[in-house]
């Protein structure tokens, strides 16, 4: 009877373990810095109640900011990031004009992108490419194509699908940015970890 009560005991201890364990990780949206400074991580992740996430970096030569999603797995013990890093781009329609533009721009900082590279393909065949201008403009006459590419060293491709009647195109790249595949592994209420990489530590 001692040894069953003793079992039953161990049982409830467990239970009760787990359902702290879980409550607590639930909550665990916040801000959090990266414990040391490397090229390849974020400084700073921050997960929002609603499931949205930034990341930031603020390395001197490509300060960058990320979207995302956030998602905890069931288990409450790792959790998944899904980036929204793809490159877009606007149209304006003009039926009379005999020139088509492309404006490329940074997605985040709004800077005039000069050098990106654009080429053009029809029929899965490319007919020409060009380089931006000082500007990160290029005009080129309106020609038979049914895509677009952009790129510019990196920054996510942005593919162009063909609008009849389009006149200017003003491009927005994303900036590529390393972020291992491994799942983020929640440690305590207060500290994540990417695995093989930078702990990350809650601000209060």
């Amino acid at each position: 009877m001692e040894k069953q009560i003793r079992h039953l005991y161990f049982i409830i201890v467990c239970i009760i373990f787990y359902f702290c364990f879980s409550c607590r990780t639930q909550n665990i949206a916040g801000t959090y810095i990266c414990e040391y400074y490397s090229f390849y991580n974020y400084h700073t992740v921050i997960l929002e109640e609603d499931g949205n996430c930034l990341l930031l970096s603020r390395d001197f030569i490509s300060p960058d900011t990320t979207f995302g999603k956030w998602e905890l797995e069931k288990n409450n013990r790792y959790f998944t990031i899904k980036l929204d890093n793809y490159s877009h781009y606007l149209l304006s329609i003009c039926d009379t004009c005999t020139l088509n533009k492309i404006n490329v721009f940074d997605a985040l900082t709004k800077e005039k992108m000069m050098f990106a590279h654009i080429q053009i393909y029809y029929d899965s065949a490319k007919i020409d490419e060009y380089i931006a201008d000082s500007t990160g403009s290029i005009a080129f006459k309106r020609n038979t194509y049914d895509s677009i590419k952009i790129n510019y060293i990196g920054y996510a491709e942005a593919n162009v699908v063909y609008n009849r009647g389009i006149n200017n195109i003003d491009v927005l790249l994303v900036k590529k940015k390393y972020l291992p595949k491994e799942k983020w592994k929640i440690i305590s209420h207060n500290k994540i970890k990417l695995l093989k990489c930078c702990t990350y530590i809650k601000q209060n």
